[in-house]
């Protein structure tokens, strides 16, 4: 049935309580304004000589990207200072906070080392009779936070503005909870995947 949908506030949660090997999501809050998710598709051109040198004859597929962009001042700072600390947002001896990096998380590979983290934005109105057709919301497998990332100081509201940028994670593991995003603890991995709609196993918004 066709029907106008307002998804509601996103409430948006992330993968980084816990431990690389064990994640577990916590809330970040809900954002000023829209959650903006746009996909990125890659694809690389095919050339040949029938064709010509400057247009190519065909393209092929190269996988996609995903980024999320949101400012948010209704939040859980402790949460939104985890995003911001890289290469790890777990608080191990790698980079203990933001702004401090340890001479060995130079060269650090973020999805084979476990540093990668799940993202949900959840679509609440989707429990709702009304909206029950319609996305509960978008849950990424493996990202981490993309500049630009900052925060806002001053007499006013204090605003974290942030862009997630979600990547493919290659794994055969059936949740983005457990182990690294290059996962071969099931067996060389036969899929890439950059996101799903399971919203399953989330706290409440606090």
């Amino acid at each position: 049935m066709s029907q106008i949908y307002i998804p509601g506030p996103a409430f948006l949660y992330a993968g980084v309580g816990g431990t690389p090997e064990n994640r577990v999501p916590l809330y970040l809050g809900t954002s000023v304004g829209d959650v903006r998710v746009e996909f990125r598709g890659t694809t690389v051109p095919v050339f040949n000589s029938i064709g010509g040198r400057s247009v190519p004859i065909d393209e092929f597929w190269d996988g996609e990207l995903a980024f999320v962009a949101f400012a948010i001042n209704f939040v859980e700072h402790a949460v939104a200072e985890r995003l911001m600390t890289q290469p790890s947002p777990f608080l191990t001896p790698v980079s203990p906070a933001p702004g401090l990096n340890r001479r060995e998380a130079i060269g650090t590979l973020f999805g084979t080392e476990g540093f990668t983290f799940p993202f949900w934005v959840r679509a609440p109105h989707q429990q709702f009779p009304a909206f029950a057709n319609q996305s509960p919301g978008k849950r990424f497998w493996s990202c981490i936070v993309e500049s630009p990332k900052s925060m806002d100081f001053g007499a006013k509201d204090k605003t974290y503005n942030f862009v997630i940028k979600a990547t493919r994670a290659f794994t055969n593991a059936a949740s983005p909870l457990s182990g690294a995003m290059v996962s071969t603890a099931l067996g060389y991995p036969t899929r890439f995947i950059l996101c799903d709609e399971d919203m399953n196993g989330l706290p409440d918004p606090t």
